[in-house]
């Protein structure tokens, strides 16, 4: 048989149709055998999955028993003219009973019908609840840091966020700290449990409370100060529900308040990226400029990351260590390389990489006009999509961390120098929130968060001093003594001499070039303290460099009060052999 001549057409097409073939298969995999077999819902509604389904019938079956106790039954006027007679009817003449509470005689399950319904204590019915015990935290621990900041106001709570604005109108110097602990959620499910909450009534946590004081200088503490912790995105809030009791006697909800809850409910449960809990966990700190850097907290046992893929649909990393965008691609990379490491990034279910790869890819041949090679990367993204759909589904089965790491921040007017103490309660959302019906105390309906208790205080935590004095030489004809103030600005150490006598105040404000920008500023180097007393005749022991020796010597003590209130002295042959005062010194940029 002679061989017959094949065109370029046909043979593209034939690739063509081949091509789109794959696409479709995977298409189908993709809906019905990760998604579709994962969700069910009624003809017309929204699919659900796992994690959604109970939630939506047993909100659907609230309404529908609100519905039921309010249902009020139509009057028949059965004498007609001028003046009727109003009679409400027998219900059982009725020919729709269901109608009166807007019901539809034919109620659409989500589910397929036929399937076991397990039954708890051989009752069908919702049992009433009563309002559960938030578990305490953990003794909290504390971290501190010194940086410059973008203290920016909070923009809207949205959840996922992973980005910081950094506008320099907003950045000032700052001491901060992260108090941190640990949230049996565990415990919390089990008593969840045990109430009759069910498997789905999961903790939704709104965030962390924080309390600090203040140790005083006579060794006291103050008394406990409320501090709105620091954030980049506000902590989101709803005001209570008005409950009211009808003239049957059941208590109820305004159906418009009720979808309001179910909102907000949604808002800090899900987010963008399902990230909302993650932010409400564990709040990211705002972006640093310059100082000490934030850290996520080490605990021993407990994987940050692994505790925020919980709750985020992809294993993002949310944190300035990171770096989510330092994995820059190579703009010299073939195509094979690009496509290589695309799929590399798919097993690591680092989707947003991968799919950045795939891009890249696809550019690289267009510019080589490869059609062949476009083609395969486009197929590349719809593997992409599959996947990460695959992780999606696999999160809504996935059971949850027992113990969650959970922290807050302070900033606000931090003291240096000064000690610390915290302690931290969680604070939950309500789940039978705007749900009357549902509780014994229908009244407890209002209640939006339910608090623990304050967890046991921290270990006291010095804030470091961001100003220090050293004594650098003495003149006793005149009573004065010449100090060296070192102060913390911009995130480097500044420093500037003071003549000071008995009475004066310990710095001022000086004229200093800015380490940043090179342009002169006006740094106050006011320590807070004012000279008590300067002693030319005081006696010290001190140990010299060279030979060890300890020998008493003959010098200058300067005594003043601290801006706390408490005295403190400063010998001046302790402050010139201070390795504090040479590691400061070198420090110090040249002017």
């Amino acid at each position: 048989m002679a061989k017959q001549a094949v065109g370029p057409v046909i043979r593209y097409l034939d690739k063509a149709v081949l091509a789109a073939c794959a696409l479709v298969f995977l298409y189908f995999v993709a809906m019905y055998g990760v998604m579709s077999p994962n969700k069910v819902g009624a003809e017309g509604q929204d699919m659900f999955g796992p994690g959604e389904i109970d939630p939506q019938i047993r909100a659907e079956a609230e309404r529908l028993r609100e519905r039921l106790l309010t249902a009020e039954p139509p009057v028949i006027d059965h004498s007609g003219g001028a003046n009727p007679t109003l009679v409400i009817p027998n219900l059982s003449e009725l020919d729709d009973v269901l109608a009166l509470a807007r019901v539809p005689a034919k109620i659409t399950s989500p589910v397929q019908p036929g399937l076991p319904v397990p039954e708890r204590g051989g009752r069908v019915e919702q049992q009433r609840v009563d309002l559960v015990e938030v578990v305490a935290l953990e003794k909290p621990r504390v971290h501190a840091g010194r940086s410059g900041v973008y203290l920016a106001p909070p923009t809207e709570f949205k959840g996922g966020e992973v980005t910081a604005a950094a506008d320099a109108s907003f950045l000032q110097d700052a001491n901060w700290t992260i108090v941190f602990s640990q949230f049996n959620r565990a415990e919390q499910e089990r008593r969840f449990r045990d109430a009759g909450y069910g498997r789905y009534a999961a903790p939704i946590v709104l965030g962390l409370d924080l309390q600090r004081r203040l140790r005083l200088p006579g060794g006291g503490w103050s008394d406990w100060s409320a501090i709105e912790p620091v954030s980049r995105m506000r902590r989101p809030t709803i005001s209570p529900p008005a409950v009211e009791r009808g003239e049957k006697g059941v208590y109820a909800v305004d159906p418009k308040v009720r979808e309001d809850i179910d909102l907000f409910f949604d808002k800090v449960s899900k987010g963008e990226n399902n990230g909302a809990q993650c932010d409400l966990l564990r709040p990211l700190f705002p972006a640093i400029a310059y100082g000490d850097p934030w850290r996520i907290p080490q605990v021993d046992g407990l994987d940050v990351q692994a505790m925020d893929a919980d709750f985020q649909a992809t294993p993002l990393c949310r944190y300035p260590e990171c770096d989510v965008q330092a994995e820059q691609i190579d703009p010299n990379a073939s195509f094979d390389d690009l496509y290589k490491q695309s799929e590399e990034a798919i097993k690591a279910q680092n989707f947003e990489l991968a799919l950045r790869l795939a891009e890249a890819a696809i550019d690289h041949a267009k510019q080589g006009n490869r059609e062949r090679d476009e083609r395969k990367a486009k197929e590349l993204l719809d593997k992409i999509q599959f996947e990460k759909a695959r992780a999606v589904a696999a999160m809504a089965t996935k059971q949850m961390k027992p113990i969650q790491l959970v922290w807050a921040h302070d900033a606000t007017d931090l003291q240096s120098g000064r000690t610390y103490q915290y302690r931290a309660r969680i604070r939950l959302l309500n789940p039978y929130c705007g749900q009357p019906t549902l509780l014994n105390d229908p009244l407890n309906a209002a209640v939006v968060e339910l608090n623990s208790e304050w967890s046991e205080p921290s270990d006291p935590i010095i804030i470091s001093p961001d100003t220090l004095i050293f004594v650098r030489s003495d003149r006793p004809a005149n009573q004065e003594v010449k100090v060296e103030v070192f102060k913390w600005y911009a995130g480097s150490w500044l420093m500037r001499q003071f003549s000071v006598t008995p009475g004066d105040r310990i710095g001022e404000i000086r004229s200093v070039k800015s380490p940043r920008s090179g342009e002169k500023v006006e740094v106050d180097f006011f320590t807070g303290a004012v000279v008590v007393d300067v002693d030319f005749r005081h006696r010290a022991t001190i140990r010299d460099k060279r030979t060890s020796r300890f020998d008493t010597v003959d010098t200058t003590a300067l005594i003043y009060r601290d801006s706390a209130g408490s005295l403190r002295q400063n010998v001046m042959a302790f402050d010139k052999v201070s390795p504090t005062y040479d590691e400061l010194k070198r420090l110090v940029p040249k002017e």
